[in-house]
């Protein structure tokens, strides 16, 4: 309607204009300032009997914007005011019937005088101007007032066009206000109204929007602060299984006994060690930081081949815990691993993310199985470590939220102990390296997690 209200003021305002242009146009004719089109021709039929007479003063019977030419029988020009490029022209086109047009607004009139001779007159069917000075400047007083309209008509189109657009700013400045405000997640205001059923309906839509930005705002912020929760229980309960076994450890160390017993002691301590850095890392993750604050810069490269073997060795530490054999394959290549500085350590706890849930998997007396090679992927090369267990394999479900933060889902490859965070761990790592990390089942059995290190070019 308010398209409509300003469409009916824009055509009331074009007529008013053309009344406007006209009227002005009748006033000046009116008051003989203008000669309206018929006026030449009137006045040479007023004057035509005495034309025809032959008196002398012919000038002063037309008006003084005709021209005219005085002919013998034979078309000889005797006389006029003609230019020399009209005599013989002017002859020629009134030859035939005495009377005839030439283009849209000339036409020319043959008169039979009483002395035998013959006169042309030229006249127009155009509106003059009185004044000379002014006829000369505007010859064709109609266009002067048609140019005048095509002046006016987009002058006044766009004044109702600036008047419709500030109309409709005032109206929509509420829609801006309001998206500043959701820009700026502050979702304190109720619901505004226009008298506009349109715009009502946007506002409508915007704080149906606002109460479910806000639903789900609070939804994560207590997702974030129960997660939170969750990691500082971790943190705290860790401490009880790492006492026990630096204290039993350092026991066993003080003994005299089996070289075996040494061995097993030292990946204890190892382990140990693990679990101190591990708890460093997650207080410093839970501890304020400063957001300018940046990570250490620099770059690493490292062996691929000698970073499996390693991974192997606690991978064999962590199976004999569980009964479980480990077997490793590797390529006879030099492979290197290139990344940030301290990837190393970071990937290396990744890797041993598998192997522990891989391991946890495996049945007692089943085998896990780790392989390495050199692969083409996403147009790059990378380094692609397979770890295979021997387990039920991957769910539905799990292949597609397994990497996920805190997800507990397959509970028949998860126990009481597992907390949904160690693969979760391994993808967001992998992902920052530039790496990748997915999860598939094994052709033969059991579940397999790919991991890709992206190799050094070259």
């Amino acid at each position: 309607m308010v398209f409509i209200w300003y469409l009916l003021r824009f055509c009331l305002m074009t007529v008013a204009l053309v009344v406007l242009v006209l009227g002005l146009y009748i006033t000046l004719a009116n008051a003989g300032l203008i000669r309206i089109p018929t006026y030449e021709r009137s006045r040479i039929e007023a004057s035509e009997e005495e034309l025809r007479e032959g008196r002398k003063d012919v000038a002063g019977l037309l008006p003084d914007t005709c021209l005219y030419g005085i002919y013998d029988p034979k078309g000889e020009y005797l006389e006029g005011n003609f230019p020399e490029r009209l005599q013989e022209e002017a002859w020629e086109i009134t030859a035939d019937d005495g009377y005839t047009g030439r283009f849209y607004n000339t036409f020319y009139m043959r008169l039979e005088r009483e002395d035998g001779k013959i006169l042309v007159i030229r006249y127009q069917y155009i509106a003059k101007f009185e004044n000379p000075l002014v006829r000369r400047l505007f010859p064709n007083a109609e266009f002067l007032f048609l140019g005048v309209l095509l002046v006016l008509f987009p002058l006044q189109a766009a004044l109702t066009a600036r008047s419709f657009g500030r109309y409709l700013k005032k109206r929509l400045q509420v829609l801006t206000e309001i998206a500043g405000k959701v820009g700026r997640e502050d979702l304190n205001f109720q619901q505004e109204h226009s008298d506009i059923r349109e715009v009502d309906e946007v506002l409508t839509s915007l704080f149906v929007m606002k109460q479910a930005l806000q639903k789900s705002l609070k939804e994560q912020w207590e997702a974030r602060q129960q997660k939170q929760e969750q990691v500082a229980a971790l943190a705290h309960d860790i401490k009880t299984p790492l006492t026990i076994i630096r204290g039993n450890a350092e026991l066993v160390q003080e003994t005299e006994d089996l070289e075996e017993i040494r061995e097993w002691d030292r990946e204890i301590l190892d382990g140990a060690r693990q679990l101190e850095g591990y708890l460093a890392v997650l207080q410093e993750t839970l501890r304020e930081r400063d957001e300018g604050q940046d990570k250490e810069e620099g770059e690493e490269t490292f062996d691929g081949c000698g970073f499996v073997r390693e991974l192997e060795e606690k991978a064999r530490a962590l199976g004999r815990a569980g009964q479980v054999e480990v077997s490793c394959s590797l390529p006879e290549e030099d492979v290197t691993i290139r990344g940030r500085s301290g990837i190393r350590e970071e990937l290396m706890r990744a890797a041993q993310n598998v192997i522990s849930n891989g391991v946890d998997y495996c049945p007692p007396g089943t085998c896990l199985r780790i392989t390495a090679e050199t692969i083409r992927h996403r147009q790059e090369d990378f380094w692609q470590i397979t770890v295979t267990d021997s387990g039920p394999g991957f769910t539905g479900e799990v292949l597609l939220h397994g990497t996920e933060q805190f997800y507990q889902g397959d509970k028949s490859r998860t126990g009481a102990d597992h907390y949904g965070m160690g693969l979760y761990i391994a993808r967001t790592i992998l992902e920052e390296a530039g790496g990748y990390l997915r999860l598939e089942n094994a052709p033969e059995a059991g579940g397999q997690v790919r991991m890709g290190l992206p190799v050094e070019a070259g």
